[in-house]
């Protein structure tokens, strides 16, 4: 949308020629930029979460589990 509103002069529309037009979709444009912002962060923040893996409580059993399998020789 804010790349569709600074290609306006392709169609012709000018600050000249409707200024009120362009006024109201350059408010338009920083409010998407606005809400785009507060998206992304929102997102990043969300996915802080996602990223950080589950911490083992019990190393022991792991290791456990891991030297019978080894142990097996299969």
């Amino acid at each position: 949308m804010t790349a569709a509103i600074n290609d306006l002069s392709i169609y012709g529309i000018f600050y000249g020629n409707y200024p009120e037009l362009v006024k109201v979709l350059e408010h338009a444009k920083d409010h998407a930029k606005e809400e785009l912002k507060k998206s992304k962060n929102m997102l990043e923040y969300l996915n802080q979460d996602v990223k950080e893996e589950p911490q083992e409580e019990d190393n022991g059993a792991k290791e456990a589990i891991i030297n019978q399998y080894a142990n097996k020789g299969i």
